[in-house]
């Protein structure tokens, strides 16, 4: 059973982070999930919200008995661009995290995804989004690297994963759908 109440960072609270994945039920969330259990700190909570009926592999239906992994099947939304219905689901699922971060069914995070998100919230107290550069975007297992004089985000370039306080949910943030990236909205 879950505490009903969150304290603010403690490393021993569980659920510091939820990690919001939006899926197509694609063979890829397997190494998602992976990157979540390869995490420095195990501060984290899971919501996956699978886009229609989807048929599992066997791996993920392994990760799916993990406790900090919930998961739920809405009724199909679309083909295309819809990830931010499934997230908006995915946050009024919450029961406590501080955060929420979006990682898409076919992303893999560094294992220290987490640790950096707590580092940056306990430096800055009065930030309310973070976001993460990734260093490679992997299509049908082949990385696609970041230019190296790239020091800034320039969109289609890179692929980026960010983190928002629970807060900016509760007070009336929610994604639209779009015929383009639900990360515009950073830019």
């Amino acid at each position: 059973m879950r505490d009903s109440v969150c304290a603010l960072h403690q490393s021993n609270d569980s659920c510091f982070v939820t990690f919001i994945i939006p899926s197509k039920g694609r063979d890829s969330i397997n190494r998602t999930i992976q990157s979540l259990f390869n995490q420095t700190h195990n501060i984290w909570n899971a919501v996956i919200i699978f886009d229609g009926e989807q048929e599992l592999t066997s791996a993920a239906s392994g990760y799916l008995s993990d406790p900090r992994i919930r998961n739920y099947t809405i009724p199909k939304v679309g083909e295309s661009n819809f990830a931010g219905i499934l997230r908006n689901y995915g946050m009024s699922k919450d029961e406590c995290a501080e955060w929420f971060a979006f990682v898409d069914d076919d992303d893999v995070l560094s294992p220290d995804y987490v640790a950096r998100l707590l580092e940056e919230t306990r430096l800055n107290t009065l930030v309310q989004t973070v976001i993460f550069r990734m260093t490679g975007i992997y299509r049908a297992d082949q990385p696609i690297l970041p230019p190296k004089e790239d020091v800034m985000f320039v969109m289609d370039r890179v692929g980026i994963s960010f983190a928002i306080q629970k807060s900016v949910f509760q007070s009336g943030f929610w994604f639209q759908s779009s015929s383009k990236e639900d990360s515009t909205i950073l830019f």
